[in-house]
């Protein structure tokens, strides 16, 4: 992975190169003038791979942040009321119910599906049922 001292310090190579070209103009024989001419296009090509792939590097770490403020969020905005999740809305208020083991597990609020008997909900994703008693709700995991 190219790194940003190793880009400013082919771009100091290359300005070096261009005074020296400036420089001595007159006196380089064609031979040396090609060759370091060669030189330049080399390292401009080694500083364009760079730039590319420092840049790949940035929107990565960019998308990388976007993700994490957004599971920071969330975590925020989940709240544990067994036997599974409800998240905040925007007035505060609870709403939803969400699986517990998939948001223990891996931070994603999967929301339940209502069973078609009505006495709980399922996770349509672990498959973890959620059953209405007449005392408290309970989980089956």
């Amino acid at each position: 992975m190219a790194d940003i001292e190793l880009v400013f310090s082919d771009i100091t190579t290359v300005m070096g190169l261009v005074k020296d070209l400036k420089r001595f103009e007159k006196e380089f024989d064609e031979a040396t003038f090609k060759l370091h001419r060669a030189e330049i296009s080399s390292k401009l090509a080694d500083i364009k791979d760079d730039i590319v792939e420092l840049r790949q590097s940035l929107l990565k770490k960019d998308e990388e942040i976007r993700e994490f403020k957004e599971n920071l969020k969330l975590i925020g905005d989940m709240v544990y009321t067994d036997p599974y999740y409800q998240m905040k809305n925007t007035d505060g208020k609870l709403e939803g119910h969400y699986c517990k083991i998939c948001f223990d597990a891996d931070k994603k609020a999967i929301r339940l599906i209502e069973l078609s008997n009505k006495a709980g909900w399922e996770c349509g994703v672990c498959k973890n049922r959620y059953y209405i008693y007449d005392g408290p709700m309970m989980s089956e995991y």
